[in-house]
């Protein structure tokens, strides 16, 4: 009897809603229903179709009915929206995507592509190990000097913080600029050219520089001072001879004009800090010039003229062995003055000059060329590519310098008290790099070339290497101990004490016999 109550019930049910949902095998709810309603329902059973409403339907806990229209329809949405969920996680994703998805701190600002120059191996879970030259993604605000910790991604799967100042923003490619003309100067000139003992210790190296000019120069205007200028500074369009003695005629200096789309202040570079291979595009290439073998065949001086739309950049790449960087701006100076139709005297660059001096006095930290530097074994670790621009305006200057207190000689001059601070900010940056604790870092030099045109008697446009090295050694420990004014005393002591008519005479003839003895070999 229970049984037949519950099915009774549910034939009673399914009787007031609907003929579809009757108990299958109750013959009560069969017999109670028309007969003509079952035939129609059961056809309505097969397109319709009875579904729970959504839970956060105001029609929860009832039943609704969906065609097989509504169901088509629906299926097809949920497919597309499962194949687009599927292409986004197929495709991958941008490295700006990527980057702000691994990062979880907040933060904003456009991202930039970084190179690291020193490897640091990571240690928390939260750090990223890099190798030297590894490149990653970091914000460009977030990149500034100094030490710290800096967020990076590496490629799809790594991230996390590295140091910040082994990192250096990576400076976007400059474009080829595009050739317009060549010019081959050669010169007729009967002057005696030589190199003097200053010019051959110096011999080894080229010289590049470039300057910027905020208007656009006539090329040709420049290469017919050029041409001008050169008959003047004859030795800048000499050669080597064959037999290594000297210099004689018979140079070509090549000049190149190029055209480039690159905006002017772009290429000028106006940074505190830049790369510094940033100027290497508007430079002559060193082939065949650097290192300087001297070879007969080796041009003294490469000029290239590239051309902006707002402006000119002249770069120039001359040998160490004919000038120093006094006598190039010489040079410089001539070459704008035949420009703006100016006469241009004799620089009388004395090429015959010799020591007077029979005594020989070898520089003081002079080592062989065969023999490597001593700084070679960490001059991985604390090598750089950045330059770095410190302005220095006269009133921070003044500042600096009544700062440093008394010195240890009578006069220090401006430069020796900023010399002072760059050498004691160098040592510990030094010590930083290399893990040294100061007690184990031993002595520290200070090497500054100086110039000797003065005591040699030489005119100020000279020419020619007229510059020697000063030297200065201290303890590290004493060194950063030290007030600033007394570090300033010892450099102009060392200073004064190095160039002297008598030092230099000793020095050029220790390079004069060093010379004669590379001639003979």
């Amino acid at each position: 009897p229970g049984r037949a109550q519950v099915l009774s019930l549910c034939c009673l049910l399914s009787r007031r809603f609907h003929a579809g949902s009757a108990t299958p095998g109750c013959p009560r709810t069969k017999a109670a229903l028309p007969e003509n309603c079952t035939g129609r329902c059961a056809a309505l059973t097969e397109p319709m179709a009875w579904v729970p409403a959504p839970v956060n339907s105001p029609w929860r806990g009832q039943v609704y009915q969906r065609d097989a229209e509504q169901e088509a329809r629906l299926d097809d949405k949920v497919a597309a929206a499962r194949a687009a969920a599927e292409a986004r996680a197929a495709r991958p994703l941008t490295p700006t995507t990527n980057y702000w998805r691994k990062r979880k701190e907040p933060g904003a600002g456009d991202l930039c592509r970084a190179r690291a120059v020193r490897a640091f191996e990571a240690v928390e879970r939260i750090e990223m190990g890099l190798a030297a030259g590894d490149r990653v993604l970091v914000v460009k605000d977030e990149l500034v000097p100094g030490a710290g910790w800096i967020f990076a991604t590496r490629g799809d799967d790594d991230s996390g913080y590295v140091p910040r100042n082994y990192l250096v923003e990576e400076e976007a490619s400059i474009p080829e600029a595009v050739l317009v003309k060549e010019h081959v100067l050669t010169i007729e000139s009967e002057a005696h050219l030589t190199l003097s003992p200053l010019d051959w210790a110096n011999r080894g190296r080229a010289i590049p520089c470039t300057w910027f000019f905020a208007h656009v120069l006539p090329p040709q205007k420049l290469v017919d001072a050029l041409r001008d200028t050169l008959k003047v500074f004859p030795h800048f369009a000499a050669r080597y001879t064959r037999d290594g003695s000297g210099l004689e005629p018979g140079g070509a200096v090549a000049v190149d004009v190029r055209r480039s789309t690159t905006p002017f202040a772009e290429a000028c570079v106006l940074k505190k800090t830049f790369k510094r291979t940033a100027h290497e595009a508007y430079v002559p290439s060193k082939a065949g010039m650097d290192p300087d073998e001297g070879l007969a065949t080796a041009p003294l001086l490469k000029i290239r003229i590239t051309l902006f739309d707002d402006g000119t950049a002249v770069g120039v790449l001359v040998q160490h062995s004919i000038t120093d960087i006094e006598g190039l701006v010489a040079f410089m100076r001539a070459w704008s003055r035949c420009a703006r139709g100016e006469d241009v005297p004799s620089p009388g660059r004395e090429d015959c000059w010799a020591p007077t001096s029979t005594m020989e006095e070898a520089p003081q930290r002079w080592a062989p060329s065969e023999k490597p530097p001593e700084f070679l074994a960490v001059a991985r670790k604390i090598r750089t590519e950045d330059c770095c621009v410190l302005p220095l305006p006269a009133s921070t200057l003044a500042a600096l310098k009544a700062s440093a207190g008394e010195s240890s000689e009578p006069y220090a001059s401006t430069d020796d008290v900023l010399t002072a601070r760059v050498w004691r900010a160098l040592v510990v940056c030094r010590l930083a790099q290399l893990g040294l604790p100061i007690s184990k870092a031993g002595k520290t030099c200070c090497l500054r070339a100086a110039n000797v045109r003065q005591v040699l008697g030489l005119s100020e446009d000279y020419a020619g290497n007229a510059t020697t090295d000063v030297c200065s050694e201290l303890p590290a420990k004493e060194l950063l101990g030290a007030r600033v004014g007394a570090v300033a005393g010892r450099l102009r002591r060392d200073l004064l004490a190095t160039r002297t008519s008598e030092k230099v005479q000793r020095r050029g003839a220790f390079f004069h016999k060093a010379q004669v003895m590379r001639q003979k070999k």
